[in-house]
C-alpha cells in the first residue's frame, strides 16, 4: 500500500523489475492505494508504483523488497493465560542491510479466527547475509484455540514515510 498524493489523480500502475525492463502487473488502472502481488514467492523484487494524472502522465516511486526469510524458531505452542515469548528467526540473504526491521506475529484472538492482533519485536538493523533471533512477546489470550495459525513476517521502515510489510 502507499499514500495518495494531493492533486488530480486518475489512478495508479504497479510495475516489477529493473527500470529498463519493468513489466506492468495490474491489468487496468488501479483506484485503490493497495495492491497484493500473489505471484511473489521469494528473493529480491523491485516494485515501481506510478501515479497517473488526468492527462495520463505517470510519476514513479520505486522500492526493492529484500530477499528475507522468517520463521518461529522457538516458543511454541502458545499458552493461554500467560505472556508468551516467541523467538522469530530473520535471515537477510540480500546484499544490503535492512534498517528498522521488526518481526511481526499476527494471530487470531477469537475462536472463530476472525479477529487478529499484531505483536511486534523491537526494531533492529539486520546486516546483509545476517541471521538473528528477534524476541516477540505474545499475549496468551483466553480465546486461543488448540492450534493457532499465526502469520509471521516483518515490517521495514528504512526511510521516512515508507513502511514495507512482508508476510507469508
Amino acid at each position: 500500500s502507499w499514500s495518495a498524493p494531493n492533486g488530480n489523480v486518475a489512478g495508479y500502475n504497479v510495475y516489477i523489475g529493473p527500470e529498463a525492463t519493468k513489466t506492468k502487473i495490474n491489468t487496468g488502472l488501479l483506484t485503490s492505494t493497495t495492491f497484493t502481488d500473489n505471484g511473489y514467492t521469494s528473493g529480491e523484487r523491485r516494485y515501481t508504483v506510478t501515479t497517473v494524472d488526468a492527462s495520463g502522465v505517470e510519476m514513479a516511486r520505486s522500492i526493492v523488497l529484500p530477499a528475507l526469510n522468517t520463521q518461529v524458531a522457538c516458543g511454541l505452542p502458545l499458552l493461554r493465560g500467560v505472556m508468551n515469548k516467541l523467538q522469530v528467526q530473520a535471515s537477510n540473504t540480500s546484499g544490503s542491510a535492512l534498517v528498522e526491521l521488526r518481526a511481526i506475529v499476527r494471530l487470531p484472538i477469537d475462536a472463530a479466527g476472525t479477529q487478529f492482533v499484531e505483536h511486534k519485536s523491537e526494531p533492529i538493523t539486520l546486516g546483509a547475509n545476517e541471521t538473528r533471533l528477534l524476541p516477540v512477546i505474545v499475549g496468551g489470550y483466553p480465546e486461543l484455540g488448540g492450534q493457532v495459525a499465526a502469520q509471521v513476517g516483518v515490517e521495514i521502515a528504512a526511510a521516512e514515510g515508507e513502511l514495507v510489510k512482508l508476510s507469508r
